[in-house]
């Protein structure tokens, strides 16, 4: 395991997520506590802002990664970000859902 690696890596599917997108991702920054983490948001094909959202947050913040597939399926793209990700260990967020405030350094602790 690359020692600078993050302990978190968060996956977000998105398709046609663009009015929830912003809030998960923002959950996400939000975190209390030093848990490292990256946050991979794949857009599966998406047809309104998602990628656009997406792409602006990751401009802003280094640890944002954004892929882009064709539509196949929240599995795929949940699959596609997976590869991708260098972190310890794998959280799953929905493009329409928000981590609690505390719940990487939460993990981070239990991990310990």
């Amino acid at each position: 395991m690359d020692t600078d690696a993050p302990l978190f890596s968060i996956v977000i599917p998105a398709y046609n997520a663009g009015d929830t997108l912003a809030s998960a991702i923002d959950s996400v920054l939000g975190q209390t506590g030093n848990a490292s983490r990256e946050l991979v948001i794949v857009d599966d094909g998406s047809e309104d802002a998602t990628r656009s959202i997406a792409e602006r947050y990751a401009e802003r913040d280094s640890r944002i990664r954004v892929l882009s597939q064709a539509n196949a399926g929240t599995g795929a793209a949940l699959s596609a970000g997976i590869a991708t990700a260098v972190g310890e260990f794998v959280v799953q967020l929905g493009a329409d859902d928000e981590l609690l405030p505390e719940y990487c350094s939460t993990i981070a602790a239990f991990i310990e």
